[in-house]
């Protein structure tokens, strides 16, 4: 039986796959996975979820940087961008399968470029940008078992877990493979490095 990111029995996401053909997602900005391209702000953003590609943070940040135009994992410096990030992952994410927690429960996450893999306990955005903002689910991040990157679309641990605002961000292992979220690289304003 296949096994999901975190150690589970995988569910089939075929609902998920009738959603992201619903929605006309090219496959060719993202050349390794099926993404759907967004717009806001004057920034470009490839929200990556093909069931059964999933990435860890590190194999997900490289596919950022394969798009046209390139891109990083998204980083999130508003709650108005958030708010942006969630309305779209929402509307992706919507009719999918859930991944499962390590606690056996559903949660439809994504990476972003938030992590300290530098320094413990030093979160920073993979792209450079200054740390302006976080949306953390409460008594996160907590390094439980190495987590080192954060995802955004946390909803809660439930039984001993924090409680979450919305759709939070969560520290989880950098090799977990999940969803990712990509933003193109800019080079002349508050995202540039």
């Amino acid at each position: 039986m296949r096994r999901s990111r975190f150690g589970k029995p995988a569910v089939p996401v075929l609902a998920g796959m009738l959603t992201l053909v619903i929605l006309g997602i090219s496959e060719e900005r993202c050349p390794d996975t099926i993404c759907h391209m967004e717009s806001w702000s004057g920034h470009q953003y490839a929200f990556c979820y093909e069931p059964g590609d999933e990435k860890d943070w590190e194999s997900a940040r490289r596919s950022c940087g394969t798009q046209n135009p390139p891109m990083d994992l998204v980083a999130i410096n508003s709650a108005e961008e958030q708010a942006f990030v969630d309305a779209v992952w929402n509307s992706i994410r919507g009719e999918a399968t859930p991944i499962e927690n390590h606690m056996g429960n559903p949660e439809y996450i994504a990476y972003i470029g938030f992590n300290d893999l530098r320094s413990e306990g030093a979160w920073e955005w993979s792209n450079g940008d200054r740390v302006s903002y976080t949306h953390w689910c409460d008594h996160e991040p907590n390094n439980a078992g190495d987590e080192d990157c954060a995802v955004t679309g946390w909803s809660a641990d439930y039984e001993n877990g924090p409680e979450c605002p919305e759709l939070a961000w969560n520290d989880i292992p950098c090799v977990a493979t999940v969803a990712y979220i990509c933003e193109e690289i800019d080079t002349g304003s508050v995202h540039a490095q």
